[in-house]
């Protein structure tokens, strides 16, 4: 159909970090949107956001895989800036999975997930005009909440906190993420 909106290049990042106890699951950081936002706004998510045309190292736009994956993770280091204050260094990240946004929303993305531990430990500074408030939690705390009413999640989110929230450790879900050889789900 050639009157459906085509969905923008968009990346995101999940950002570990270990257990304040030593011996719990990580915590992962949920950036709360402005409420006011069209697209998903008052909803808990990682950083991330749409990819830029300096995001590119070759040709913007570009479809060859290698120009699309670097342009995904240049966003998504970029975004986890912005957005957080956080500096993540390029390869680092770990690619998981791959959402498309199906039609009719007003807005649609082609968003690649990647994950990646806190190099550093540092403040999160968020800017209080598209992001308002931030937390670290675990993934069964944030699908605990968010069953509750207490943390709404899109289904990306969601879907992404289930798929951690049995790992151990780090150093497990770094295993993991390794392994993954994500295909686009459309939801």
């Amino acid at each position: 159909m050639s009157g459906e909106l085509q969905p923008a290049l968009a990346a995101t990042v999940v950002v570990l970090r270990p257990s304040p106890d030593d011996d719990g699951a990580p915590e992962i950081l949920l950036l709360q949107r402005n409420p006011k936002l069209v697209f998903f706004g008052g909803h808990w998510v990682f950083p991330g956001g749409r990819v830029d045309a300096a995001d590119w190292r070759g040709a913007p736009n570009s479809e060859r895989p290698t120009e699309v994956a670097l342009a995904a993770e240049t966003a998504a280091i970029r975004e986890a800036e912005e957005e957080s204050g956080l500096r993540l260094a390029p390869g680092t990240l770990h690619y998981v999975a791959h959402w498309v946004t199906p039609p009719g929303p007003p807005r649609r993305f082609d968003t690649w997930f990647f994950v990646t531990e806190q190099q550093c430990d540092s403040e999160i500074l968020v800017d209080y005009s598209e992001i308002i408030d931030y937390q670290w939690q675990t993934a069964g705390n944030a699908l605990a909440l968010q069953e509750q009413g207490d943390l709404p999640l899109p289904p990306p989110t969601f879907f992404t906190l289930h798929s951690l929230k049995d790992f151990a450790n780090i150093e497990e879900i770094m295993a993991w993420a390794a392994e993954q050889e994500p295909e686009p789900v459309v939801g």
